[in-house]
């Protein structure tokens, strides 16, 4: 089974960081919680990285499964560039705007 590498860009990592701080801050252990699931949904676009439902030209994303957020990633030459992760209530056009697709 072949995994494919993934990049975090630093837009993503932010969101991955505010996210885990909101989280943690409502109840202590639950950001971690959080980080695992984004872990799992890393994993499955590992190994599958065009599962992901297509939002605009070559940018896919992927909802995780506990946490209501959704992965926005490009898989292209065999790499994942994972753009933003953005709670599934925003709407998704800004999200888009956001990060200048």
């Amino acid at each position: 089974m072949k995994l494919y590498p993934v990049w975090v860009k630093p837009s993503a990592q932010s969101d991955i960081t505010n996210a885990f701080n909101y989280y943690e801050s409502k109840v202590p252990g639950l950001g971690n919680k959080l980080i695992e699931e984004i872990n799992n949904s890393l994993k499955r676009i590992e190994v599958q990285p065009l599962i992901g439902v297509v939002i605009y030209k070559n940018f896919h994303q992927i909802l995780t499964r506990k946490f209501p957020f959704r992965i926005i990633y490009t898989f292209q030459k065999d790499e994942l560039h994972i753009y933003a992760l953005f709670h599934q209530s925003r709407e998704l056009q800004k999200l888009l705007n956001r990060i200048k697709i």
